[in-house]
């Protein structure tokens, strides 16, 4: 059985390959929980799905938006094996970044 960092890691890079993390991405403060929900074994493919669960200005900066994310993670069998969320920061775009 894998290790649950060993998961969130190979994840993360899946999630990093979906062009989540762009020029854009201006970094992210943390994440905010994770859940290990079923073991993830030798031979398992897994996949994610990012869902974006609110975004907001920030109030400090701003050219930048904060939004925050819910990412699940499956099994080739469609099984929830983890999540995880937490916020990260973005450029806005040029014409709403105020003065």
């Amino acid at each position: 059985i894998a290790s649950g960092f060993h998961t969130l890691s190979a994840a993360f890079r899946l999630w990093q390959g979906m062009g989540v993390i762009n020029p854009a991405s201006q970094g992210a403060p943390g994440i905010d929980s994770v859940t290990f929900d079923a073991p993830v074994r030798p031979g398992d493919t897994i996949r994610c799905v990012v869902k974006v669960t609110a975004a907001r200005m920030s109030t400090k900066r701003p050219t930048l938006g904060i939004i925050n994310w819910r990412t699940e993670v499956f099994n080739q069998r469609d099984e929830l094996v983890m999540t995880f969320a937490g916020p990260a920061m973005y450029l806005r775009r040029p014409e709403n970044r105020g003065a």
